[in-house]
C-alpha cells in the first residue's frame, strides 16, 4: 500500500487546509534546491550543462549527480560537497508548516509521531510536489 506524504496526511486529518499545503510545498521547492540549481548557484555548473544533464536524465532513471559524473561534467568530490550542502540546508515540510504559522510545533510533532507509527498509509493518496 503506498504511503502518503506527511503534508497530505495533515490535510486528511484536518490539521491544515489545501491552501496551506500548496503554499508550503511551493515554498519548500524554493528553499530546498535540487542539485543542479545548487551547483549553478555556487558557480559549479552553467545553465547549458544543467540542461544537458536534465535532457539525458529524461531518457533514463539515473540521479542528476550521477549523470553529471558519468558525463564528465562534475567530479565525485564536487557532488559529495553539494550533497552535504543540500542535506545541511534541507528544511522538512513539518517545520515549514510551523514556521509559516499553520500549525503549532507540539501538534505537528504529535501528528508526525502518529504518521510515523503507521497512520500515514493510504492506497489513494495523491502525490505531493517533489
Amino acid at each position: 500500500m503506498p504511503r502518503e506524504h506527511f503534508g497530505q496526511y495533515l490535510l486528511r486529518k484536518g490539521l491544515i487546509d489545501k491552501r496551506c499545503l500548496e503554499r508550503v510545498l511551493d515554498f519548500q521547492q524554493t528553499i530546498n534546491m535540487p542539485i543542479g540549481q545548487l551547483a549553478m548557484s555556487r558557480g559549479m555548473l552553467n545553465p547549458l550543462s544543467v540542461n544537458r544533464i536534465l535532457e539525458k536524465q529524461a531518457t533514463c532513471r539515473e540521479l542528476f549527480g550521477e549523470l553529471a559524473i558519468s558525463m564528465g561534467i562534475m567530479g565525485r568530490n564536487e557532488l559529495e560537497n553539494l550533497l552535504r550542502v543540500q542535506e545541511d540546508n534541507f528544511t522538512q515540510v513539518g517545520d515549514l508548516f510551523v514556521a509559516c504559522g499553520f500549525i503549532d510545533r507540539e501538534r505537528m510533532e504529535s501528528a508526525l509521531h502518529e504518521f510515523m507509527a503507521g497512520d500515514g498509509a493510504s492506497s489513494d493518496a495523491p502525490e505531493e510536489k517533489q
